[in-house]
């Protein structure tokens, strides 16, 4: 989500070191095998991914794990 200024300029809802925070968190749930905590992290995951700036290392971040 894009967040717009008076002056029609956009800047991003949330910091990538947010989304990559909770990307670990995520991951952690994977490893621990909490399976329905993993699947509400992800889907926060990607919501946040979708919101942020682009950032290539958390993307391939996500990537991997989503993979």
């Amino acid at each position: 989500m894009r967040v717009y200024t008076k002056e029609g300029k956009h800047k991003y809802a949330v910091k990538a070191e947010i989304a990559g925070t909770k990307i670990v968190q995520w991951y952690s749930s994977i490893i621990a095998k909490q399976l329905d905590q993993a699947t509400a992290l992800k889907g926060e995951a990607r919501g946040l991914v979708t919101q942020m700036k682009r950032n290539n290392k958390i993307l391939a971040f996500y990537s991997l794990v989503s993979f």
